[in-house]
This record gives C-alpha cells, structure tokens and sequence, in this order.
C-alpha cells in the first residue's frame, strides 16, 4: 500500500536512518505484562528502544499501552519520554482505528 515502506526489527534498523519510524510496542499474547517482562524490548531494554526511537529523521510514532510501558523495567526511561512528548504537543491517544488517512496525516 505504502510505496518504500519497510518492516524491520530494532535489530534489522541499526545504522540506518529513515525519513519515519513507527515503533509498535504491542504485545498480542493474553500475557502481555509477563511478555514485556520475559523477552529484550521496547518496554524492557534500554538499548533496543534507542534503536528504535533515534532512527527517525523527522517523524517517530510509537503504538503502545503507556500504563503498560510506565510499569515495565525500564518504566523510568518511559515514563520520561511519554512526559517530553507531552511537553511538544507530541502525545495522541488514539482509541479509534488507524485508517491509512489518518497515517497519511501524520507523515
């Protein structure tokens, strides 16, 4: 849909730069607390969500549970990053469906 769209791990984006980054930090198990606890992520790896937040040239959306995010082991780094994005005008919560409208907006 998306012409020069890539879908990459924080991993698979070291070392490159890209004009956006949308990070997903959604878990799909039932379990999702003990997932963000149990595996190297966003919500419990401070060098993993660098990765991914600094490969943004101009625009980074992050999708995520923020309650979730705040109490996982790196809550702290968070926590802080949700309150600089409140602090620009940057932080949406969006409880409708992301329509490719709504993307195109954004970008």
């Amino acid at each position: 849909f998306f012409r020069g769209v890539k879908v990459l791990t924080s991993r698979g984006i070291q070392g490159q730069e890209f004009r956006v980054v949308f990070v997903s930090t959604v878990a799909t198990s039932k379990g999702y607390r003990q997932d963000y606890e149990r595996s190297p992520n966003f919500a419990s790896d401070k060098k993993v969500l660098n990765t991914a937040l600094t490969r943004a040239k101009s625009l980074v959306v992050v999708f995520g549970e923020p309650d979730c995010l705040t109490q996982s082991k790196i809550g702290d780094t968070w926590k802080q990053y949700i309150e600089a994005c409140d602090v620009v005008g940057g932080t949406s919560l969006v409880g409708e469906t992301m329509t490719s409208e709504f993307i195109c907006q954004l970008i």
